[in-house]
């Protein structure tokens, strides 16, 4: 049993001695490590921090572009639509005034033709009537003739 004892004396003492050797040469290192691990990750946290907010404020600003933009794509469909109203109005009224116009156009022909076509008429007739006189004249003796040459030139002298 004494070996046993002697055996865990010897175990303890090499175990002491490994922790007196790690707190004496290996607490320096270790500390440091894990104080540059905590400053990192600290340094993390609060560049997470500022990538969170930068992004919060990326979003906000996105959000009211988005609400400026849909704005502005009411006002245009508005102004597009008063626009396309104004100048259907704008169409209506000159093709309105081109009809007009042809209406006129058309009355004044329509008015120009059927002079023309009284006036033919009136030729033709006072070429009909010329036509039968000459054919009655030619017909009649001459104290017939002599008489009516004579009525015609008073009635055309009152």
């Amino acid at each position: 049993m004494n070996e046993k004892i002697l055996e865990a004396a010897f175990q303890l003492f090499n175990f002491l001695v490994l922790a007196w050797l790690l707190v004496r040469f290996g607490k320096p290192p270790i500390r440091a490590m894990l104080e540059a691990k905590s400053l990192e990750v600290a340094a993390n946290i609060r560049q997470g921090e500022e990538s969170r907010k930068t992004s919060e404020m990326a979003l906000a600003e996105a959000k009211n572009r988005e609400e400026a933009a849909m704005v502005e794509v009411v006002e245009i469909a508005r102004r597009a639509e008063t626009m396309g109203k104004d100048l259907k109005k704008e169409i209506e009224a000159s093709l309105q005034q081109e009809a007009e116009r042809i209406r006129q156009n058309t009355r004044e022909a329509i008015l120009l033709e059927t002079r023309l076509a009284v006036a033919e008429l009136r030729q033709e007739t006072i070429a009909k009537a010329f036509g039968q006189a000459e054919e009655r004249l030619s017909n009649l003796d001459e104290e017939t003739h002599s008489r009516l040459l004579l009525d015609f030139a008073r009635k055309a002298g009152q």
